[in-house]
């Protein structure tokens, strides 16, 4: 089974989180012509082609509202704990009840708390 995860780190993770971090995605916070820029779109467009180049039942979607950064959604089809905890630019903490709440990857308050029900 390790040699399974050792391939699979290698060949599907290790080269799209290399990417990822070539990507000069800045806070809004430091960056404030981000939009312009464009590098915080590219890194959840990365993220989001490379979800869906996997195997499984995983659905995404990039939503974003005017002037906000966009926000990856993963989907596993409800069955258990979502297995993607974190977007561009923003993290999601543990569950709450039966929702999960977005923070900031820095830990401070977001400018926004996007929250998202889980199935039943």
């Amino acid at each position: 089974m390790s040699d399974g995860v050792d391939a699979a780190w290698e060949e599907r993770i290790l080269p799209v989180l290399s990417a990822y971090t070539r990507i000069p995605c800045l806070s809004p916070a430091f960056d404030p012509d981000w939009e312009e820029r464009g590098a915080i779109a590219a890194a959840a467009e990365l993220l989001h082609d490379w979800v869906r180049a996997q195997d499984g039942g995983l659905t995404t979607e990039i939503v974003q509202l005017p002037g906000r950064t966009p926000l990856l959604l993963v989907d596993n089809g409800g069955g258990g704990d979502p297995i993607v905890r974190w977007a561009s630019g923003v993290r999601v903490s543990g569950r709450t009840s039966r929702y999960a709440k977005a923070t900031c990857s820095s830990g401070a308050a977001p400018q926004t708390t996007a929250t998202r029900r889980s199935p039943p």
